[in-house]
């Protein structure tokens, strides 16, 4: 059985060269934005979880990266009995940012779960694009809590899409993975532990969004609002291109996917090396069954 090592190698080099194999992310590297007396991020040592510890107003915890045509996979967790209030993630997320910044002006995507029914709030799952001043006269935790239909004034929370029911909120003390597909062209959110058997939450695209052609990039995080003990682990991102190549303007032809530089002279372009690792472990094999004594 030892010949087929080389085809086994030569298919690895190949994934790795396509950028398939998920890169873990380091939280060392994220950083607590909006009102830093709302919430308070603990990161483990190794960078591999963090606990969020404070019941209050909206509070974030972003990378430092911007993410597109991105795949995410981690797991998210309510350490308490206490409480049934919103533990959810961004992304797309452009503002508030920095030292300084206006604390009541957003543009995100929004994924929240709320454990159960209260006040204006729903048990269940929602998504909404956040563009816009969520002033003091209106309440930013209120709008938040409720989105547009608590909102007044020039807020802007325009919520995509619910999934409210008695059987939809997050059960205490239990993990969930949650997958986290953002393209240019789709915006698509799994949910898998406890009573969620790998199940699709939204599945959207630009068109259900008023105003949007096309998805922008912007910084991943995790969201909580009034629910302290939250816990996020075990992150990783993987390149996703979008099923429609040119969706979006980023050249003159339409074509959203930025031109690809000529290859060097000797040097194969990546997309092809795992074709030629893979050509040169068969080619090897063959020359290994040529060898043998008959």
């Amino acid at each position: 059985m030892t010949f087929l090592k080389p085809i086994w190698a030569g298919w690895l080099l190949a994934m790795l060269s396509m950028g398939a194999v998920a890169a873990p992310i380091d939280l060392n590297t994220w950083s607590q934005q909006g009102d830093l007396e709302n919430g308070r991020w603990n990161v483990s040592a190794d960078g591999s979880s963090v606990l969020q510890t404070i019941n209050g107003d909206p509070t974030f915890f972003v990378s430092d990266t911007n993410y597109l045509n991105t795949e995410f996979d981690g797991s998210f967790r309510v350490n308490t009995n206490s409480d049934n209030d919103f533990i959810g993630f961004v992304f797309g997320y452009q503002a508030p940012l920095g030292a300084g910044a206006d604390t009541q002006t957003f543009d995100m995507f929004l994924f929240d779960w709320k454990q159960g029914n209260q006040n204006t709030a729903s048990e269940g799952f929602t998504l909404s694009y956040i563009n816009g001043a969520v002033t003091a006269d209106d309440n930013t935790s209120g709008a938040f809590w409720g989105k547009d239909a608590a909102t007044t004034g020039d807020s802007d929370i325009n919520v995509i899409g619910t999934d409210f029911g008695s059987d939809r909120g997050w059960a205490s003390n239990t993990s969930y993975d949650f997958n986290l597909l953002y393209q240019t062209d789709r915006i698509r959110i799994r949910i898998d532990g406890g009573d969620f058997l790998d199940e699709t939450i939204f599945d959207v695209t630009p068109g259900d969004v008023a105003g949007l052609s096309s998805f922008a990039d912007g910084r991943f995080g995790f969201y909580n609002l009034s629910q302290a003990n939250v816990s996020y682990q075990g992150f990783t991102q993987v390149l996703a291109p979008p099923s429609d190549p040119c969706a979006g303007a980023f050249t003159d032809d339409g074509c959203s996917a930025p031109p690809v530089p000529p290859p060097v002279a000797g040097v194969p372009e990546p997309g092809s090396l795992g074709l030629v690792l893979l050509g040169g472990a068969l080619a090897l094999v063959r020359l290994r069954q040529k060898q043998r004594p008959h």
